[in-house]
């Protein structure tokens, strides 16, 4: 019975990647509005979520994962994410506010102008204005001066004002620039469950891999076959140079200037960093496979040295789109947009969750089925990181 719980989990992470992929292709043929409304935010969409939810905890509890702290709280916490996600869609509102300066409105509109709700307040633009840099004159910041019951407000990018359960956050302006137009979100319990499963995942994620009985532990330990030296200053050099080349680039940015206003954050550093190192540690799984393809003899170690690094790249791919997730909530007021690049970021790391449970498939319990599953697998890496900014498009399309 628990196996067949874990298979049936597993098949609907399948259909989900299915229908992620399929709805990323329809995107971009159809437009955004069309996937949205007939697929992201469509009822049914919502239904398969909560089948795998429902799978799921079926699983952790027919597997008493509640004995085993680290993996318990780490799979927990994608329960209180959904479910988060669940309420924001269903009861959360959200909208823009257009005021000129030197006028007040507490009306709230869609994206179509339509009336979404009237604040229980008044919001006046004292002035708006376009911060550049000294050097060469780029967009460094977009800035509202906002009087709200005799209160002096400020609201840019990356820096919301929050009142009475209510966000404010900078979204677009007047081309006149005596006018801005502000996004205004208003969901509190949805955010207050989903952070609380992003702590969960967090704090999970740190105890899986330092546990002592954890297998990413046992492997290092070399109670079962370990990776070999030689392949540990190939991770090293490889994770490294990753890095330290998108941190080059985001501090050269951040001075030059060229960065996006919205981009001027420290979480994006982090973002940037951590799922660097994820895609660095996945492109060594790619090796590794290859090696094991190509010298059957190997099959098995680099089959070893594959688990070895699919936990800690899981784990920092799983913070890393996160991480992006609350700096997405904190500079356009929804830590998720269904951006390809979202859902690409996300059929990643799905497609990577079953490597991790390799036992409940008799052809990833082979090495030469594992090390072909993990070839095959970076082609998500590519398509995230290459295929979404040439072909796909959206928000990301500068990353």
């Amino acid at each position: 019975m628990k196996k067949k719980i874990g298979i049936f989990t597993l098949v609907a992470v399948a259909a989900i990647i299915v229908v992620l992929v399929v709805a990323s292709v329809i995107e971009n043929l159809y437009g955004t509005d069309f996937a949205h409304k007939y697929i992201y935010g469509a009822d049914w969409f919502c239904a398969v979520w909560a089948i795998l939810a429902i799978s799921g905890m079926a699983y952790i509890f027919s597997n008493k994962l509640q004995r085993r702290p680290a993996l318990f709280v780490f799979h927990i916490a994608f329960a209180f994410i959904l479910l988060g996600a669940g309420v924001t869609h269903y009861f959360g509102r959200e909208g823009y506010l257009h005021v000129r300066e030197g006028n007040s409105t507490n009306i709230v509109t869609d994206d179509m102008g339509i009336l979404v709700e009237r604040l229980p307040f008044e919001v006046t633009l004292e002035r708006f204005l376009l911060e550049t840099h000294e050097s060469n004159n780029n967009v460094k910041d977009y800035v509202s001066h906002l009087s709200i019951e005799g209160e002096q407000v400020k609201v840019s990018m990356n820096n919301i004002y929050k009142r009475d359960g209510y966000r404010f956050l900078q979204t677009s302006y007047d081309e006149d620039l005596q006018g801005t137009i502000l996004a205004v979100v208003h969901d509190p319990w949805g955010i207050t469950v989903t952070y609380i499963g992003y702590l969960f995942l967090l704090i999970g994620s740190i105890t899986w891999l330092i546990s002592p009985s954890s297998t990413f532990r046992l492997l290092l330990k070399g109670k079962i076959k370990s990776i070999s030296k030689k392949g540990k200053i190939v991770i090293g050099v490889l994770a490294t140079s990753f890095v330290i080349y998108w941190i080059v680039k985001y501090i050269i940015g951040w001075r030059e200037g060229t960065l996006p206003p919205v981009l001027m954050s420290p979480l994006l550093f982090v973002h940037i960093v951590i799922i660097m190192a994820a895609y660095a540690l996945l492109a060594v799984i790619l090796i590794c496979g290859a090696i094991g393809l190509i010298r059957k003899e190997k099959g098995p170690e680099m089959m070893t040295a594959c688990r070895i690094l699919l936990y800690p790249a899981i784990v920092l791919l799983t913070l890393g789109i996160f991480v992006g997730a609350t700096w997405a909530n904190i500079s356009w007021g929804n830590y998720w947009s269904w951006d390809p690049k979202e859902v690409w970021a996300l059929v990643t790391l799905l497609v990577y969750c079953f490597p991790v449970h390799y036992r409940f498939f008799k052809w990833l319990q082979t090495p030469k089925g594992f090390n072909i599953y993990c070839v095959l697998a970076f082609l998500t890496v590519l398509i995230t990181y290459f295929g979404v900014n040439y072909l796909l498009g959206g928000m990301h399309s500068y990353a």
